[in-house]
This record gives C-alpha cells, structure tokens and sequence, in this order.
C-alpha cells in the first residue's frame, strides 16, 4: 500500500454536515489511530470525544480531500540503497510533507468553519 499525505474529513454516514477536518503525514497510519480511538482501543483525544457526542462510532466514514507525496517515504524507495539519508536531509523531508497537507487543511477548516465539530 502506497504511502502517502492527505487532507481528510470524518463525518457521519447519513449527516454529512457536521464533520472533522484533519491532515496527516501518513494517511493510513492517521485513519487507523482514529477508528482505534473511537472503538476504545486506544485514548481518545478531543475530536474523538466530540464525534461520539454527535455519531455512533459505527456510523462514522472518512473521505480524502487532497492527496500528496510523502517525500521521506519516496525519497527512501527511490535513492539506492547505498545512500543514507542524513539526520538534516530526513528532518526536511518530512517537513516539506507535513507543511502541505497543514496549509490545505487550515484553508478548508477557516472556510467551512461553521460546521466542524
């Protein structure tokens, strides 16, 4: 499975208009963390307390709104193997991915504010 950066949304199935806007450097690794947290197999941070006030865990879906590269993650599957990243040059790397996808997700959540939870 490709690894990759997103800006997402969790919302409830059938009420789509109330809704929580995040961004994460490795998507699946995110999603996971957050369906752990809403069936209790993990502690919950605030956002997930305040889906259950509104939605059944259950009733919960995900959707993408942008996509990215992670470019840690390319640049370790495309450099040969004899090359070894420097502490600076993954340190960057990894900003330059996080810096994108928070951009994004802060201009979607300044625009539908009046919905997030």
């Amino acid at each position: 499975m490709s690894v990759y950066s997103s800006v997402y949304c969790l919302s409830g199935i059938t009420d789509t208009r109330n809704y929580y806007i995040g961004s994460a450097s490795n998507t699946v690794n995110r999603i996971g963390q957050h369906r752990d947290c809403l069936f209790g197999n993990r502690q919950k941070e605030s956002v997930h307390i305040r889906l259950l006030e509104s939605f059944n865990a259950s009733d919960l879906t995900w959707c993408l709104f942008y996509t990215m590269t992670n470019y840690s993650k390319t640049a370790l599957s495309v450099l040969p193997s004899s090359y070894e990243l420097s502490f600076g040059e993954m340190k960057i790397l990894r900003a330059i991915t996080e810096f994108v996808p928070r951009i994004l997700e802060q201009s979607l959540i300044t625009e539908r504010r009046r919905h997030l939870l």
